[in-house]
């Protein structure tokens, strides 16, 4: 008998490796190799935008997921992760003055590939398959991929703060100007973890066959 989970998981984890490949190869194709005028650059990045939202606003079933025991990942950083993400596409990248900069275009080159190592990942191990080279994006892209958006984030946050009309949001930025690297690092110290478990697993396996 078909597990709906099980139907779900695979759907879920598709749709999204698609969707975050859809908007990198667009990232790629119009934005890098044609387009160079600013206000294009503006529109395309619009689009993108778009897309995003609805894709990270779609990885809140992944909470779900988990409460449900239905996925084993860490509940904390998995938070910390989804929230920073929809703060900043809902939230920072929607200034007028930003749509169109180089900032924004970074950190989505940043979330896009970092998201299209992780994904087909989970897709593959879902379909209970183990390929070697998405085992390998995933638990190696992003040790690039990861401190790039970090960076791009930070940097997004610094080119807004003259554009923030609430004083409240305001002081609310400047505050994770200085904790967004203190969560930065504790995410990336939690995947670092990770893929030491996984190496060893790896290792372990091959030294026992």
């Amino acid at each position: 008998m078909v597990n709906f989970w099980d139907v779900e998981l695979v759907t879920y984890n598709l749709l999204q490796s698609l969707g975050w490949s859809y908007a990198l190869l667009t990232l790629i194709t119009h934005l890098l190799l044609e387009e160079k005028d600013t206000t294009e650059r503006t529109e395309k990045l619009s689009s993108v935008t778009i897309i995003l939202q609805i894709l990270q606003t779609f990885s809140l079933l992944e909470i779900l997921h988990r409460l449900l025991g239905k996925t084993s990942s860490a509940l904390f950083p998995m938070l910390l992760q989804i929230s920073g993400r929809l703060f900043f596409l809902f939230g920072l990248v929607t200034y007028q003055e930003l749509k169109g900069s180089l900032v924004v275009f970074s950190l989505f080159l940043a979330y896009s590939f970092g998201e299209c190592c992780r994904y087909p990942y989970y897709l593959d191990q879902q379909l209970g398959k183990n390929t070697i080279f998405l085992s390998w994006a995933r638990y190696s892209g992003f040790l690039l991929f990861y401190p790039w958006g970090l960076v791009s984030e930070w940097l997004v946050i610094w080119n807004a703060l003259p554009f923030i009309q609430s004083n409240l949001y305001f002081y609310f930025c400047c505050v994770m100007l200085l904790v967004g690297p203190l969560f930065g690092f504790i995410l990336l110290k939690y995947m670092l973890v990770q893929r030491r478990k996984k190496l060893q697993r790896d290792v372990s396996r091959k030294t026992g066959s």
